[in-house]
C-alpha cells in the first residue's frame, strides 16, 4: 500500500520524505512506514489502513510531547527518536524537521534504518571513496538470502551474512559500507635462484658441518631432484 494524504506540506533541508519512503519501499522486511506532520499522516507505505496511520501519527506526536515534558524538568535535551520493541518487530518514531516518521521492521533492520535517517538529518551522507556517488539511500541484494537491504549494512539484517564489501552502483569500485575504497592486496614478487646458487649454498653448508666432499654432491643432487633446478622465494612488497 502506498498512499499520500491531505495537503499538509512536509519539507526538510536534509530529507525528502518521498525519496526516503521510496527507499524504504525497496527494502525487504519493513512492515510499514508513515510520515506525519502536526499529528496527521502525510504519506503511508506498507500494510497499514488509513485509520491505523492516523492513530500512529497522533500517538507519535503525543509520545514526543509527553516525554519531553517529563524529561524537560530534568534539563534533558530534545528527544529525536523513540524505539519500542513489539511482538511484530521494532517500532521507531523519529523526528524529521517539521514532521515525524514512524516505521516498523525487524530489530536489526529497524536499527539500520534509524542510522540512515540520522545520517540524513545530520547531513552526513555515505559516498563512494572513488567517484563520490552518494550511496546513503542505495540498496543491496544479499547474495546469501537474496533479500534487499540497506547498502550501508555491514551484515545482512536477515541472515547475518558479512556484506561489508560491495561494489559502487555508479563506478563499480569495491567499497566498504562506510564508502571507503577496498585496496587490492599487494602482489607477491617471485625471485628465482638458479641451480648454481643452490649448489653453492648447499655445498657451503655441508662443508661447514663437516660433511665429506663426496657427500656434498650427493646431498645437493638429492635436493635438486626434489625441488627442481630453481628455488622460488615469495616476498610481498
Amino acid at each position: 500500500m502506498s498512499e499520500e494524504l491531505g495537503t499538509v506540506p512536509l519539507a526538510t533541508p536534509t530529507i525528502d520524505p518521498e525519496k526516503l519512503l521510496d527507499y524504504i519501499d525497496k527494502l525487504d522486511g519493513v512492515a510499514f512506514a508513515v510520515v506525519s506532520r502536526e499529528g496527521l499522516p502525510v504519506y503511508i507505505r506498507g500494510q497499514l489502513e488509513r485509520e491505523q496511520a492516523e492513530a500512529l501519527a497522533a500517538l507519535g506526536e503525543e509520545a514526543f510531547r509527553r516525554i519531553e515534558d517529563s524529561f524537560g524538568r530534568l534539563g534533558s535535551g530534545r528527544v529525536t527518536k523513540l524505539g519500542l520493541d513489539m511482538a511484530q518487530g521494532r517500532l521507531y518514531v523519529s523526528r524529521l524537521d517539521g514532521g515525524v516518521i514512524i516505521y516498523q521492521a525487524s530489530p536489526r533492520l529497524a536499527d539500520l534504518l534509524a542510522e540512515v535517517i540520522e545520517r540524513l538529518k545530520d547531513n552526513r551522507p555515505v559516498k563512494c571513496g572513488n567517484c563520490g556517488h552518494d550511496v546513503t539511500l542505495a540498496t543491496y541484494k544479499c547474495p546469501r538470502c537474496n533479500r534487499t537491504v540497506p547498502f550501508v549494512a555491514r551484515e545482512c539484517p536477515h541472515c547475518g551474512a558479512n556484506i561489508d564489501v560491495k561494489r559502487c552502483p555508479n563506478c563499480g569500485s569495491p567499497l566498504r559500507s562506510d564508502g571507503s575504497i577496498v585496496k587490492p592486496p599487494k602482489e607477491p614478487v617471485y625471485i628465482g635462484y638458479g641451480a648454481s646458487v643452490l649448489m653453492f649454498g648447499i655445498g657451503g653448508l655441508a662443508l661447514a658441518l663437516g660433511v665429506p666432499a663426496a657427500g656434498v654432491a650427493a646431498i645437493a643432487a638429492g635436493v635438486m631432484l626434489a625441488l627442481g633446478t630453481t628455488i622460488i622465494v615469495k616476498r610481498s612488497i
